[in-house]
């Protein structure tokens, strides 16, 4: 597959949220391709995740929870840093938990 769009991003910075699924693919997509994937995430997610995400070629960046469990903090941290990043030239921000779809997918998984 080949966008304009895809041939001008030179890495992808990405937070760690509920959707392993779409982190996992872009680390994979990106491997593949080539890209850099930088993958902003927190000791408070699974080994076995940061694991995944190290395996398939993401350079993790962990922010450390105290008690090692997710808060608002620790969130708010992990965007923040993936912001800084996406500051980068040619580097694109997934922003996951700023898209307001989620919603729209968590409600059917309420079902």
């Amino acid at each position: 597959m080949y966008t304009p769009a895809a041939s001008s991003v030179k890495a992808f910075a990405s937070q760690s949220d509920l959707s392993d699924k779409i982190s996992a693919a872009l680390a994979l997509i990106c491997s593949i391709k080539g890209y850099p994937f930088r993958y902003v995430t927190s000791n408070a997610f699974s080994k076995e995740k940061i694991n995944l995400m190290r395996t398939l070629g993401a350079q993790l960046e962990i922010i450390e929870s105290p008690d090692g469990k997710v808060s608002k903090s620790v969130i708010d941290a992990m965007i923040s840093r993936a912001a800084e990043i996406a500051k980068e030239p040619n580097t694109f921000f997934t922003n996951q938990l700023s898209n307001n779809d989620i919603f729209d997918g968590f409600e059917q998984l309420g079902k």
